[in-house]
């Protein structure tokens, strides 16, 4: 062995074995390139590649997930923002607010997501349901062109942006799982196995509008790695009513070029985030409308699901936005996240805001600027707000895992840091605001089912 380890080498033999890894390497480099640019040119070997060249940045997550006690990842990056704040806690001077809260939380003392009825009057929980999303997903393929496996289990599973209805039933959901409609106790009514994601908003004829995705796209030439969203409709029993691919539409209408003019193909240019309906006529909509937001184009489309039409579009001046509402027949008002990325990962450029457009003026304007700025409200990735129609205003920080809610004069109303007893604080799952009277029809139904 040891003659082996010290055998002389001729000099041509390791000038030629230089020579011929200096070529393996940009060989092997041009192969990663391709991938990481979305094309398929080496197939199998273009995978492999990519998996190697990917070990040092898998083992550097590792090492950090491992240096923190989260060992799922549901928590926010800076635990220590809101000091040592925990729960609720009630502004000094304000009235508290009536209604009730769908509170939708990752609990990090259990390691799963929650979804809390609060009283907001008394911040007390009135029912809770804990959610087993290894029970839910027992039956469902986890094949998904966007998941990990890692992701399809009760501690890593969110639900987001939950519906309650009246008989105290809840429709959850992650990103890009499949909706669920389960009862006041969490058991498994039915499941509707597309890939939804995002928002849920409730159309006016109760049917629940929200994002989904064709999987595998049916556009001739994409990517299988391309991310096709798309609106659809269903009802409260699981039924499609409606499903429409956004790219599809876009393209119908000229507008490919927001999609795949770039040199370096982008397999989510679209990324939607919200789709909102319209619930009564106005001078520049229709009910039935839906207007919808889409964050990796920082663009606001009103579309007619009943003529298949873009009727209306504005990009800008949100950025990377969430959340867009019809304030009254001629406004919407839209969650602006704010958000850059300048090539070292994504960060909200002061705080984030909400801004009105006035559909009559053509103009912009930020009327809770200060509010945002005084509490320092900035959420990257996620966000959504509620408008009372007695001003008050309920913001979730959805990436810090803070909820707040104001007066109609600006003053703080409430608070809850989502901080668990390991001092770390865990994101929220877009929560919704429910009024008096049908949020104790709604907690009466739900105690009654006697889920112990």
């Amino acid at each position: 062995m040891e003659k082996f380890f010290f055998k002389k080498i001729e000099l041509w033999a390791v000038l030629l074995l230089a020579v011929l890894g200096f070529v393996a390497t940009i060989f092997f480099g041009s192969i990663v390139r391709n991938v990481a640019l979305g094309f398929d040119r080496f197939g199998r070997l273009g995978e492999i590649a990519y998996s190697i060249a990917s070990v040092p940045a898998d083992a550097k997550t590792l090492l950090l997930r491992n240096e923190n006690p989260d060992s799922n990842g549901m928590s926010v990056p800076d635990a220590g923002r809101f000091d040592t704040r925990s729960g609720w806690s009630v502004g000094p001077s304000a009235k508290p607010l009536d209604g009730y809260l769908l509170f939708s939380r990752y609990d990090g003392d259990l390691q799963q997501h929650a979804i809390e009825l609060v009283d907001l009057s008394t911040q007390t929980v009135e029912h809770r349901v804990e959610i087993d999303a290894d029970l839910l997903l027992k039956n469902v393929d986890p094949e998904s062109n966007i998941l990990s496996l890692n992701d399809w289990n009760t501690a890593r599973f969110r639900a987001i942006h939950p519906v309650v209805l009246q008989n105290g039933d809840l429709l959850i959901k992650n990103h890009h799982s499949p909706m669920f409609r389960v009862n006041a106790c969490g058991s498994l009514i039915w499941d509707l196995q597309y890939p939804f994601h995002h928002s849920s908003e409730i159309g006016p004829d109760g049917d629940i509008w929200t994002s989904a995705q064709v999987h595998p796209t049916q556009i001739d030439g994409l990517s299988e790695e391309y991310r096709d969203d798309s609106i659809i409709r269903i009802s409260l029993d699981g039924d499609v009513k409606y499903h429409r691919s956004l790219t599809e539409v876009m393209l119908s209408q000229g507008y490919g070029n927001l999609l795949f003019s770039n040199s370096k193909f982008d397999e989510d240019p679209i990324h939607l985030n919200d789709v909102q309906p319209v619930l009564s006529e106005g001078p520049f909509w229709q009910e039935g409308d839906v207007f919808l937001s889409l964050r990796h184009l920082s663009m606001i489309i009103l579309f007619r699901p009943s003529t298949d039409q873009i009727i209306w579009m504005k990009q800008g001046p949100w950025a990377g936005q969430h959340d867009v509402d019809v304030i009254d027949n001629h406004t919407i008002a839209v969650f602006n996240n704010n958000m850059l990325n300048m090539g070292n990962g994504e960060f909200v450029e002061g705080t984030s805001e909400i801004l009105f457009y006035d559909f009559v003026t053509d103009t912009i304007s930020s009327p809770y600027k200060d509010i945002f700025e005084n509490h320092e409200i900035r959420t990257a990735t996620e966000g959504l707000f509620t408008l009372l129609e007695d001003g008050h205003l309920l913001v979730e920080e959805s990436d810090a895992g803070r909820l707040l809610v104001f007066s109609p004069d600006g003053k703080l109303v409430a608070e809850n840091v989502n901080r668990a007893e390991d001092g770390l604080v865990y994101h929220l799952g877009w929560s919704r605001y429910t009024e008096r009277d049908r949020g104790d029809e709604i907690r009466d139904a739900m105690n009654a089912q006697n889920c112990n």
